[in-house]
């Protein structure tokens, strides 16, 4: 691991709004995000552990407090370097699945690239020229995977990420994490209500309680 952390949320306050009644409350929220490792935010919805991924990926803002990622508070650099895919994944119904790898490529400020094991991983060369509307629930969700993926990021961020995947493709998931952290300092963050996927995947985990924020 570097000395860096990935990720520093330092006295978070969030209170829901009437744009974002979804949303759960954090009060007083600090934590440290470790460089290399595989973090897990373990808790119900309704606990917080969404709310902070929302809050660090700047799709709700603070009340109070301050979020760094790679010691920074924002910037195109950090979006580059951050991968994120939701516990459900929609898109385009009518794009096939080649052209919606280019749109989200777009959004990376270099070329896109893919890592040859997520592409066998995934079998995402199996849905190139498929509709999303067309794909399978766990063929979706292994699209939303290789979205997040591309250009291998220096930060992953996956909600229930074995939610729609198959059996077979649960265990490919947990050899492509494993696969990512073979060797060099990437770090995943995941949010999970799954005690055991937490536990056999995890390097690093925290407990969100109901009454904890």
């Amino acid at each position: 691991m570097t000395d860096k952390p990935a990720a520093i949320w330092k006295n978070i306050t969030r209170h829901p709004q009437n744009n974002d009644l979804l949303a759960r409350p954090l009060h007083d929220f600090s934590f440290t995000l470790a460089s290399g490792s595989i973090q897990g935010f373990i808790g119900e919805k309704g606990t917080g552990n969404i709310t902070s991924i929302h809050l660090l990926l700047r799709l709700l803002q603070p009340d109070s407090g301050e979020i760094k990622v790679f010691s920074r508070i924002s910037g195109n650099e950090i979006a580059d370097k951050i991968g994120f895919c939701p516990e459900q994944f929609n898109t385009f119904p009518g794009v096939k699945s080649r052209k919606i790898l280019r749109l989200f490529g777009k959004l990376k400020s270099n070329p896109p690239r893919f890592n040859s094991f997520y592409l066998q991983q995934l079998e995402i060369n199996d849905l190139l020229d498929i509709k999303f509307s067309n794909l399978s629930i766990n063929h979706k969700k292994c699209l939303g995977l290789a979205t997040a993926l591309l250009n291998d990021p220096q930060l992953l961020i996956l909600i229930e990420p074995t939610e729609g995947l198959a059996p077979d493709f649960q265990e490919k998931l947990y050899e492509l994490i494993n696969h990512r952290h073979s060797g060099n300092h990437k770090t995943t963050l995941i949010a999970t209500s799954r005690v055991n996927l937490a536990r056999r995947l995890c390097t690093h985990t925290i407990n969100f309680e109901q009454d904890r924020f």
